[in-house]
């Protein structure tokens, strides 16, 4: 949860916290909770997230593939 109240989307993976964009908030502290857990079928009904999401997976693929 960003110090907000909106949502940042992140993975964890057993114990491990794994965030790609934190980045993108400087030095703010985030605080990782699952109170909001989200899958990918809900990013994906977002039109916008979808086509990114696929472009993504077509350019891992490609890098895959070499």
């Amino acid at each position: 949860m960003y110090v907000d109240g909106n949502v940042h989307c992140f993975s964890k993976v057993g114990e491990e916290i794994f965030d790609l964009t934190s980045e993108q908030f400087g030095d703010t502290k985030l605080t990782y909770t699952l109170e909001y857990p989200q899958d990918r079928e809900f990013h994906l009904s977002n039109p916008d997230k979808k086509e990114r999401y696929l472009y993504l997976v077509s350019k891992l693929k490609e890098l895959l593939n070499r």
